[in-house]
């Protein structure tokens, strides 16, 4: 294993990943107009109270973050949907859709949601079979799996009444709530996305961990999800003649709503 490219490798793919969890909350569009419809309901939310103590520590990430998704994330992004066909961009986004089905099933069972659970199961076999391994969402052709709310463990401690806590803006990460920050931690350790997977060689189990794989994995999965994070991202601050507070209001704001379903 080259060690110096697999460092590049992982920097880069933290690079994009931490930039597109700033709107993660939000489920990549799967077509345009879905995806302009998400940013009419993003200005719908009210806004929740608000615990910023660390906002002037808070500005200045968020105006490093800035630069990163507009001077290097947003041109990449492009490049991206414009080299990629649309068909293609949107196969590879419902995979990875599919593929988090762990995160919203357990966050359905924890919060009591059992027909929600019993939702997100029947998506996934439809999915995973007529949908070709998640590539097409059949499921959205079926009124009672449609249009189905997802789960993450951040909605989850909501329910269980866990304020959102201080509002935090970590580097690359951008901004959540303390509790949607430890939610996503947890979303980490339960998605697919996050497990390592031992090295297969010579019909062998090395006892090392697949790297290479995982990263690749990782970066398809950010790369895809980038163009329509970004662009909300973008839109929301757009407007705003303060780009910090309605980045963040508009965040929380959302995830309150998101709770609230």
């Amino acid at each position: 294993m080259n060690v110096r490219l697999l460092l590049i490798a992982l920097t880069t793919t933290a690079l994009l990943q931490n930039a597109s969890a700033q709107t993660e909350a939000i489920q990549p569009a799967a077509t345009p107009a879905a995806e302009a419809d998400s940013l009419d309901d993003y200005g719908d939310y009210s806004t929740p109270e608000i615990s910023d103590p660390l906002e002037p520590v808070n500005r200045v990430v968020f105006k490093f973050n800035d630069f990163v998704y507009e001077e290097a994330l947003w041109p990449a992004a492009r490049g991206y949907e414009i080299a990629v066909p649309p068909d293609v961009r949107y196969g590879v986004s419902n995979f990875f859709y599919n593929l988090r089905y762990p995160v919203r099933l357990v966050s359905s069972l924890l919060q009591g949601k059992f027909t929600r659970a019993g939702q997100e199961t029947s998506k996934f076999i439809v999915n995973s079979t007529i949908g070709m391994g998640g590539l097409f969402r059949m499921s959205d052709l079926i009124p009672e799996l449609n249009n189905v709310p997802g789960e993450d463990l951040g909605q989850t401690f909501g329910t269980w009444k866990i304020g959102p806590g201080p509002y935090i803006v970590l580097p690359l990460f951008g901004g959540s709530s303390s509790r949607d920050l430890v939610g996503r931690i947890g979303d980490t350790y339960i998605s697919p996305l996050g497990w390592q997977y031992a090295e297969w060689n010579n019909r062998e189990w090395t006892g090392e961990f697949d790297w290479e794989t995982q990263t690749v994995i990782s970066a398809t999965d950010t790369i895809s999800s980038l163009p329509g994070g970004l662009r909300l991202y973008r839109e929301l601050k757009g407007s705003a003649l303060d780009h910090y507070i309605a980045v963040r209001n508009g965040t929380l704001a959302y995830r309150k709503q998101q709770v609230a379903k």
